[in-house]
């Protein structure tokens, strides 16, 4: 566990001053970040981090505990992207929510505790010097090759990358698209999009609380309990319903790949009641009437708008999956021509200025990559092993771009060679 006064509790791997905390820590694995004897030192020094034990030692640490065990074949301990994802959802489970200042507090509160064991000498601690790597360097170093090797053969891997999301099924609609747009991730490669369904429901007998959507594992995947004023719906049931003004809802519904929607309605009143309305049955349409099984209670409802995202041509969608399908072959041939084209630039440099433009610009595009490169190396040498390329898309058209360059530039340098050997040879 490392504070951001560059000191650590000493239990988290081998040492030579043979504490009873390091003789009581059961791993020394390089993803093995906080060992469970760790935790339990910190519970007794930090009471703000004991408030979390029930989340650690629960179900969801149990859970976790049973992943590192088939992923890394370590008994009761909690791998490090394990660790740090309970210690961020587990604040909500104690009613630490936002503002963000307020879960910041708490942080330093933890913090301020175990530095003070520390410093007062009731938990054995030694010099880190990073807030987010091991301190025992000696534990990974020697895996960084290893993992530079998998991080980089994501550039030219020859797999077929789905169309369906790589969000949890537990994050919202609304976050997921957010996960989309913050990333840059476009919506054909994810998933076919969401409809936007705007409309009115009430239940005379029984208030509605919330409109949600439900995907075919009956998981909640969006709601809401917003409802806006539809004066129009009052002034068409005047005379036969006391209605509500506030009978107005608009929620998203994912779309599957053929256009329909994938999840369905439900709308769910203040006594449990529950109104379900399959995904098909979800269009525009006039008023209509829902019964709830056996009981007596009905629901009126209309859908006034369904706002589907535009769906992409079938020429779109076999170009999509000729580029899915040839890019990385492609890829693999521009980089053995990259390397040629290295050797090529190397033998005939050049020293005019828009030669050195062009290293320039080579130069900044090869930093920015190897810096990203870098960043999820050592996320694979110390967090977790790194199955994922879509953390690299951004910079996968720069290598590409690295790539034509060199090419090009090797090429003009060949021919220019080549033009100047025949004008000396005649």
């Amino acid at each position: 566990m490392f504070s951001q006064r560059r000191r650590c509790l000493h239990g988290l791997s081998s040492s030579k001053s043979g504490s009873p905390a390091n003789r009581a820590s059961t791993s020394n694995h390089r993803y093995i970040a906080v060992s469970r004897e760790t935790r339990r030192l910190a519970y007794q020094a930090s009471p703000a981090f004991a408030e979390l034990k029930p989340y650690f030692e629960g179900e969801r640490g149990h859970a976790w505990a049973q992943f590192t065990l088939s992923q890394l074949q370590i008994k009761d301990e909690i791998a490090m992207a394990g660790f740090r994802g309970l210690f961020t959802t587990s604040l909500p489970s104690r009613g630490i929510t936002s503002p963000a200042k307020r879960q910041m507090r708490f942080y330093r509160r933890i913090a301020d505790e175990i530095n003070q064991a520390c410093d007062e000498g009731r938990l054995p601690s030694r010099f880190a010097f990073s807030g987010s790597i091991h301190p025992d360097v000696r534990g990974w170093l020697p895996y960084v090759p290893a993992s530079f090797l998998r991080v980089a053969a994501t550039f030219v891997q020859i797999d077929h990358l789905e169309r369906s999301g790589d969000v949890g099924s537990e994050a919202s609609i609304e976050s997921q698209e957010l996960f989309d747009v913050m990333a840059n991730r476009r919506s054909g490669l994810t998933r076919q999009g969401m409809a936007h369904i705007q409309g009115w429901a009430f239940c005379v007998t029984d208030p509605l609380q919330r409109v949600e959507v439900r995907n075919s594992e009956q998981e909640t995947i969006a709601s809401t309990e917003d409802f806006s004023p539809r004066p129009d719906v009052v002034a068409f049931f005047s005379g036969k319903y006391d209605v509500v003004t506030n009978t107005g809802y608009s929620v998203p519904m994912p779309v599957d790949s053929s256009g329909q929607i994938d999840a369905s309605l439900v709308y769910v009143t203040k006594s449990g009641s529950e109104f379900v309305l399959p995904g098909q049955r979800v269009h525009v349409g006039s008023p209509r009437a829902e019964s709830n099984g056996g009981s007596t209670k009905v629901l009126e409802h209309a859908i006034g708008i369904a706002d589907f995202p535009a769906r992409s041509s079938v020429r779109v969608h076999k170009m999509q999956d000729f580029v899915a399908r040839w890019y990385r072959r492609g890829v693999i041939g521009l980089t053995y021509a990259g390397l040629a084209a290295v050797i090529v630039l190397v033998a005939f440099r050049q020293s005019r200025q828009t030669t050195v433009l062009i290293y320039n610009i080579l130069v900044l595009m090869l930093v920015v990559i190897a810096l990203r490169m870098a960043l999820f190396t050592l996320g694979d040498v110390l967090s977790s092993a790194f199955s994922s390329p879509r953390y690299l898309f951004p910079v996968m058209p720069l290598y590409t771009c690295v790539l034509l360059i060199a090419t090009q530039q090797a090429t003009r340098t060949l021919c220019l060679r080549f033009s100047h050997w025949r004008s000396r040879a005649s």
